[in-house]
């Protein structure tokens, strides 16, 4: 379950309150994250922005005048690299006892997007969380930066965000295969070229596996599952926002250039020496010809694309070179339908050990109804694969049956790390509940509400239908908080999820 904030009665009060007034206070932090000095002036505009799909989470634009002149930019100013900013908005109201402060966020900012503008005395301010950091520091001491294979995930991550990114506060979960909590390390070496950043690095840890995210939270950097906020309460109900007159404009937006009901991924290849789309069977004995394999010796890769699952204690006959028992990696016998399809081998000691699929590929197609045994032998010739999983939601206005079959091919750059057939499983799942369901957007024009988050669940009953739903909020903007008005952007809060998993 993810962090929720509790609102209280004083909280309802403000928001149902007729006449607010709004104030940004500004604390400036040292490098141990100390309170030094509390920026005071008057707010000349704010805006901001939280995005729970982006790397950077939060942003914040901050135009203030002042009366102090200690804002110049050099060394001896209170700005400088290695000072921070907690932001916060206040509001007050007729009832209220001075104003009520809200965190907004912890904050950092380059020195170009500083400015004191010292004849008008306005200081504006370009802030971002501590992302930032991690996307501008580059990797050095090196030509090269190696993971190595076995390694345990989390571990990983925890040297990188410690060593190189400079955090000593973090919230790293165990990163490991959805279906299988012992698959929770590197599968094979990580290596990074000098100049690569940070970010990229940790980037590359966290999409071994289909649904986890990393960010910061205030001075916290987190890695978890991205929640299903299956379990989370709701935060504020619909009878709480007619009641306070919260929404201001209400917008129901589809994405049609985003919606893709069906998901093919291709990921890795294995590199080998020769293939062959033909391959004869006698029970558990394989035949196949490669025309560029005249002699067998340890390390020599091919590729079969097998006509049978593979029945007990199966052999391999390639290009009439002498048949040799098929072994598993760890050199175990197989069990019978273990392989089938394309399937790479490697010859050594004598044996063909399988190395997996030559090509992993996988589908996922979001339907309204469980397919046919007809259907899935004709989705097998189509998309030549059979690995097909399918997403059955009764519901689903954007299932093939609804809106006929569209489809996204993903390959290369992250893809072509994939590399088995049920990792590639779980992200076709994933990528195809992403384009679905992020795809079809409420947004609403509300009145500030203080405590509003990413990835917070309430009920709103739409103007247009009449209808009470459950939302997650995506993305909350304002071009300037301090005029009491912001967009929150929301998906509709669905409890079914690819294998019950936490995406």
């Amino acid at each position: 379950m993810t962090t929720v904030y509790e609102v209280t009665e004083q909280d309802i009060q403000i928001l149902g309150s007729k006449i607010k007034q709004y104030k940004i206070k500004l604390e400036l932090l040292n490098s141990q994250l100390q309170t030094i000095d509390t920026i005071q002036g008057d707010c000349l505009s704010c805006s901001y922005n939280c995005d729970s799909t982006s790397d950077i989470r939060r942003t914040c634009a901050v135009k203030v005048f002042i009366k102090d002149k200690t804002y110049n930019l050099d060394e001896n100013s209170k700005f400088w690299f290695n000072r921070f900013l907690k932001i916060y908005i206040g509001l007050k109201t007729i009832s209220s006892n001075g104003f009520i402060y809200y965190p907004l966020g912890l904050f950092t900012y380059s020195e170009s997007d500083y400015t004191w503008d010292s004849s008008n005395r306005t200081l504006d301010l370009k802030a971002v969380d501590f992302v930032w950091y991690l996307t501008q520091t580059k990797i050095g001491g090196a030509e090269t930066t190696k993971i190595p294979n076995g390694n345990i995930i989390r571990n990983a991550l925890i040297s990188i965000v410690t060593q190189l990114g400079g955090f000593s506060k973090y919230n790293i979960v165990d990163i490991h295969n959805i279906k299988d909590s012992t698959m929770n390390t590197v599968p094979y070496d990580i290596e990074v070229n000098a100049g690569t950043t940070v970010w990229e690095l940790i980037m590359k840890l966290r999409d071994l596996y289909t649904g986890y995210e990393c960010f910061c939270d205030m001075d916290m950097f987190i890695t978890r599952q991205i929640p299903t906020m299956i379990e989370d309460p709701v935060v504020l109900d619909y009878e709480t926002i007619i009641k306070k007159q919260l929404v201001l404009s209400e917008n129901m937006k589809v994405d049609f250039n985003t919606v893709r009901n069906v998901i093919e991924i291709f990921g890795s290849t294995i590199d080998v020496d020769g293939y062959t789309d033909t391959c004869t069977n006698s029970g558990s004995a394989y035949s196949c010809t490669i025309n560029s394999v005249t002699e067998l010796y340890d390390g020599l890769k091919v590729a079969v694309k097998l006509n049978v699952a593979n029945g007990v204690s199966p052999t391999l006959n390639v290009s009439s070179l002498g048949a040799h028992t098929i072994v598993d990696s760890d050199g175990t016998a197989l069990a019978a339908g273990v392989i089938n399809d394309y399937t790479a081998f490697e010859y050594k000691n004598e044996q063909w050990i399988v190395l997996g699929k030559y090509q992993v590929h996988s589908v996922c197609i979001l339907r309204n109804t469980e397919p046919s045994d007809t259907e899935k032998t004709q989705d097998k010739t189509i998309y030549n694969t059979d690995s097909i999983i399918y997403r059955v939601m009764p519901n689903s206005q954007f299932a093939i049956e609804k809106i006929g079959i569209r489809k996204d091919v993903k390959t290369g750059s992250d893809y072509e790390n994939i590399y088995s057939n049920d990792l590639c499983e779980q992200r076709a799942q994933y990528e195809n509940w992403k384009s679905t369901r992020l795809s079809r957007a409420l947004e609403l024009e509300t009145q500030t509400i203080p405590f509003a988050d990413v990835n917070q669940k309430f009920t709103y009953k739409l103007l247009s239908t009449g209808e009470i739903k459950t939302f997650i909020t995506t993305k909350i903007s304002s071009d300037d908080l301090t005029k009491g008005t912001e967009t929150i952007e929301a998906t509709e809060f669905f409890e079914t999820y690819p294998n019950g998993a936490s995406y």
